[in-house]
């Protein structure tokens, strides 16, 4: 077995960078390698090794940023896997990326800490948690190996998740969960620009849960405001400032005395892909059907600073971002 050693200052720098949207302000692509014979969308699931190497480098030459390795599918209503069955599914593939491609990017999807640990001696530089750290031992992991960490929100576990899920206000309660375990991690020494928080659509959320927390993406930044908060978050040329602090609009054009503090700048990724929101939404029964729904929700990315999509369909959503930076 590999041993396992802290990402290196370079490789460090590589996943900020990755974590981070790119050069010309587009979404980062992050591609789907699910070595699974249950996932929900049928297309991806590959169930040998090499099929799973082969499409994760396919992934890379088309020029995804990640390749994000699972073994478990956490699909609502999803029974578990045993840690040795998940193990044998994803270290032979992760090796296997890591040989092909010494300077790419590799993620680990599971949410367990036997898992991420020999993926991360295997190469991984990223564990994609949808637990979102519950078990302490995977933020000391992460704090121990330096790596890059995305932090997801899930009510519930995937076998109960979709069972009448309920929040007071979705978009606080889910961004304070996730910054809570994000201020943790940094607390205890870890990069902030090494964490990126996942809002979880899907996993325990209704429809109209999922639109609210993808109309309000820079909830997750972690940013905090000297203003007097009058503005609401939006972004607005008006201002009503003077020397006391109280004013609306943006900050940056207001000529009072506040100023916008800027605490941690969380990267933020969604992971919509051809998920059951778009059976609610459109109708779409079959996961086959609903590319298009994903499309549209990678545009409102791009101009919502989305930094990663994590996506089923590599090519697709790379051509859509072509065309909308030649466009826009």
């Amino acid at each position: 077995m590999p041993v396992l050693r802290p990402l290196s200052a370079s490789r460090q720098q590589a996943v900020i960078e990755g974590l981070r949207q790119s050069d010309d302000y587009l979404p980062r692509i992050m591609g789907i390698v699910n070595v699974t014979p249950d996932s929900f969308h049928q297309q991806s699931r590959k169930t040998n090794h090499e099929s799973a190497i082969e499409a994760g480098i396919a992934m890379w030459l088309a020029g995804a940023t990640w390749v994000d390795v699972g073994g478990e599918s956490t699909r609502p209503g999803a029974d578990s896997v045993s840690i040795e069955e998940e193990l044998e599914r994803v270290i032979p593939v992760i090796i296997g990326l890591r040989s092909a491609k010494p300077d790419g990017l590799i993620s680990i999807d599971t949410r367990n800490f036997e898992v991420a640990e020999a993926a991360l001696a295997a190469g991984a530089d990223l564990i994609n948690d949808i637990s979102g750290l519950r078990d302490a031992k995977m933020a000391q992991l992460v704090i121990r190996a330096k790596c890059g960490v995305c932090i997801m929100h899930m009510l519930g576990e995937p076998g109960n998740m979709q069972e009448n899920p309920h929040y007071a206000n979705v978009v606080e309660e889910v961004a304070s969960e996730l910054l809570a375990k994000a201020e943790s991690l940094v607390a205890e020494g870890l990069n902030p620009e090494l964490i990126c928080l996942d809002p979880g659509i899907g996993f325990g959320k209704t429809l109209e849960h999922n639109l609210a927390l993808l109309r309000n993406p820079n909830s997750l930044r972690g940013l905090e405001s000297g203003c007097c908060g009058a503005d609401n978050g939006t972004d607005t040329d008006t201002c009503s400032g003077d020397d006391s602090g109280n004013c609306s609009g943006n900050c940056e054009e207001c000529e009072c005395s506040s100023t916008e503090v800027e605490s941690n700048d969380y990267s933020v990724l969604w992971g919509v892909s051809r998920k059951s929101m778009f059976k609610d939404l459109l109708g779409r029964e079959d996961p086959s059907e609903r590319l298009a729904g994903t499309l549209g929700v990678a545009a409102v990315a791009v101009h919502s600073g989305v930094d990663i999509l994590r996506v089923h369909d590599v090519v697709e959503h790379l051509d859509f971002l072509a065309t909308i930076l030649e466009l826009d």
